[in-house]
């Protein structure tokens, strides 16, 4: 039959009432949950290093892999051998362990020969390994163990001779994919790796090759043993006084030596120590990777981390290292090691750390403190920073809903809607957090079952343990507390205490800032309103004022000398208006020129229509902003020099265009305005000659611009403005 695709309905027979499943009534099947099998792969890994876990995985995937190469094989009746080989890879896929894609194969049973690779897609190893130990980017090989023995096994089966597959790409190590090699062992040990047999070891033989390399080396040994008998009295006086701590450990890895700082080091005696593994101080991961790494690579050991404990059963972190010790024949027969006590190291660096963290957290909290006057984000975004400083699974921010004496939970996280529900209404002086608030000292409680002071029974049946609550507190006014609770029981350090009611202090200040810029914030909104309709009170008066001026020119119509100064207040009161309305809706009372003379000029252009003439007024080179009293000045002199020129400058005239500019130049303004008018009449003196408009334009400058104004014919007339920068 050809392999693919391989039927799991077919091939397994269910039996519920015996509990088993076979494949085809041969041999047991297990369904195993990939995460199961994952937490035993993770629990070897811890317990005895990763380099026994893969030795153990490696081999348990081999077996796994070469069982069922046979089994296929004496079920079915294969087309070529082809397809029993391309069936395991089938059965990697059914079996949920990933599926393998063959990019290549290429083999020679009788020559001994096989060179294949492929690339396992969703690896179940490796997303196992990513989600229990994350990614080992360091290893030199890939980390899926038990598939890469499974492929080996099987095609060791398949071939007749032992091939091997390593991971050379491997996700869980960080690669885009998982990629493998396969060759023969002898193809691996000819190019230069250093690889062993998959297939278990005779430890009998081994042990019996063993002794009799042992019995070859006796004679040595005693040889070597007299020698060292007759140094022994000055090396045991040297190591005695030496502040680290060293032993001698033989082959067997029993210790045959200590000296005394070793003994202070454990807190056991010379007997109890000399002639007893090793393991017991250093445990098993320590020891084999530091046996393996002696006897194996032959290089020293330096600086290697463990833990050992003392007789008192106390934990104590050392830094080993450790050489091996060899014959005259460079044989290893044990190592000497050397333990340096780093636990007082450990704790300060881990202070350090930890207070590093708080710094780092004290720093964020008060970047967030001052960085915003928002009370609901502060509240919040100080509470997670806290929470992930203590590791702390839940808290609130309750703050005093003056001036009643009723706390609100401002900001929680983990907690449930029960418990927000419950709490609400706390008042000052009840619970925890109540008695924070009326003490103005914090509450720290390792153990909520047994504390008397419970008054809502909501914090036990929520399933929290321990409670720690400090004040938030600006300067002696208390504004509310701080509350951390968590559902595992532990013990507040004086320190993380100390760390709360400083946070709480640093809170208590900005949740005054804040409270302070929602007040500034509604009086400016009252003081927005109130503007708004002083403008419109403003506006309607203006609008009465020119409606009574102008029902009062209306009643001189026909009667141009009456007329005349009513038409032209009317006109100085809509420039007023005008620029009144525009810097109303300016943001700080400040308006551009531009648009101040755009205005004026519209209201004159629209005036000599009414007249039946065809003025132009070009608004050029215009620049700057103005503030509201000099808008208005200036507004009021436009209005008269442009009201000049359509009323003198253009008599007799049906058409002529007036030129605005206003430029800046040495920290003063210049407001030019020039038509192309009659000019002056002969011998026109300003002082002398100067009419009411005139006049008006003259005072305006002089007293609210503190500038000057002059008149002078030039192909029309020419008047211009000068006035210092304002120093508003």
């Amino acid at each position: 039959m050809n392999a693919p695709p391989l039927d799991l309905h077919q091939m397994l027979d269910f039996n519920p009432v015996e509990g088993q499943i076979t494949v085809r009534g041969k041999g047991r099947f297990l369904l195993m949950d990939a995460d199961a099998l994952g937490i035993f792969r993770s629990e070897l890994i811890n317990t005895l290093g990763p380099r026994a876990a893969r030795v153990v995985l490696n081999r348990f995937g081999y077996n796994y892999g070469y069982a069922d190469a046979v089994r296929l094989r004496e079920l079915y009746q294969w087309d070529s051998d082809q397809d029993w080989f391309y069936a395991g890879l089938s059965m990697i896929t059914l079996e949920g362990l990933g599926h393998t894609v063959n990019d290549h194969m290429e083999y020679d049973r009788a020559g001994g020969y096989y060179y294949a690779y492929s690339r396992w897609i969703n690896s179940f190893e490796a997303e196992q390994h990513i989600r229990r130990h994350g990614e080992w980017a360091d290893e030199a090989e890939g980390l899926c163990w038990i598939l890469s023995g499974y492929v080996s096994g099987y095609t060791t089966a398949f071939l007749g001779q032992e091939v091997l597959w390593r991971e050379t790409e491997c996700r869980a190590r960080g690669d885009e994919r998982c990629f493998l090699v396969g060759k023969t062992l002898g193809q691996w040990l000819a190019e230069g790796f250093r690889v062993e047999p998959m297939q278990s070891l005779d430890l009998a033989r081994a042990l019996r090759e063993s002794n009799q390399k042992l019995k070859g080396y006796a004679a040595q040994l005693e040889r070597a043993n007299h020698e060292l008998r007759e140094a022994r009295d000055y090396f045991e006086t040297l190591m005695d006084i030496a502040p680290v701590a060293i032993s001698v450990i033989n082959s067997a890895g029993v210790r045959t030596y200590t000296n005394q700082a070793t003994l202070q080091l454990f807190g056991y005696s010379r007997d109890e120590l000399v002639g007893a593994p090793v393991k017991r101080d250093f445990g098993l991961q320590g020891i084999d990777d530091i046996v393996r790494e002696l006897y194996q690579s032959r290089r020293p050991v330096r600086g290697y981390p463990t833990t050992i404990v003392t007789k008192e059963g106390e934990e104590r972190s050392v830094e080993v290292s450790a050489s091996a010790l060899r014959d005259t024949n460079g044989a290893v027969i044990g190592s000497i090691g050397v333990g340096i006590d780093v636990t007082e190291r450990e704790r300060a660096q881990e202070a350090i750390r930890q207070r590093n963290k708080e710094l780092s957290t004290l720093n964020a909290i008060a970047e967030t403190l001052s960085g915003s006057l928002d009370l609901d984000r502060i509240l919040n975004d100080t509470l997670h920073q806290i929470l992930n400083l203590m590791e702390i699974e839940a808290g609130g921010i309750l703050l005093l809903k003056e001036p009643t004496d009723e706390l609100v939970l401002r900001a929680h996280w983990g907690l449930s809607p029960q418990f927000v529900e419950r709490v609400a209404g706390l008042k000052v002086g009840e619970g925890w957090a109540g008695r924070v608030v009326q003490t103005g000292e914090p509450v720290v409680i390792a153990n909520i079952a047994e504390d008397s002071r419970l008054s809502r029974l909501i914090v036990w049946e929520d399933g929290f343990q321990s409670f720690a609550s400090v004040p938030i507190q600006a300067k002696d006014r208390i504004l509310g507390a701080c509350n951390v609770i968590s559902r595992r029981r532990r013990a507040f350090r004086s320190e993380e205490v100390r760390l709360l009611v400083s946070i709480g202090q640093q809170l208590g200040l900005a949740v005054e800032n804040a409270r302070l810029h929602e007040q500034v914030q509604r009086d400016l909104r009252m003081k927005q309103d109130l503007l708004q309709e002083m403008h419109h009170r403003v506006k309607n008066n203006l609008a009465t004022v020119v409606g009574f001026l102008g029902l009062e020119a209306a009643r001189h119509e026909g009667q141009p000398k009456e007329a005349a100064p009513l038409r032209r207040s009317i006109d100085r009161i809509a420039a007023i208006a005008a620029v009144h309305e525009l810097l109303f809706h300016q943001e700080a009372g400040y308006t551009s020129f531009e648009r101040v003379a755009q205005i004026i000029a519209g209201g004159i252009i629209d005036q000599a229509r009414t007249e039946g003439r065809d003025v132009r007024i070009l608004v050029e080179n215009t620049s700057g902003c103005l503030s509201a009293r000099r808008a208005t000045s200036l507004a009021l002199i436009l209005n008269e020099l442009l009201s000049n020129a359509l009323t003198h400058g253009f008599r007799g005239r049906r058409e002529g265009t007036v030129w605005v500019q206003m430029n800046r130049c040495d920290s003063r303004g210049w407001l030019e305005v020039k038509d192309d008018g009659i000019g002056l009449p002969t011998g026109f003196d300003l002082a002398r000659d100067a009419g009411i408009g005139l006049q008006v334009i003259s005072n305006l400058v002089r007293r609210d611009l503190e500038g000057t104004f002059t008149l002078e014919s030039a192909g029309g007339v020419r008047a211009v403005v000068c006035f210092p920068e304002a120093r508003e």
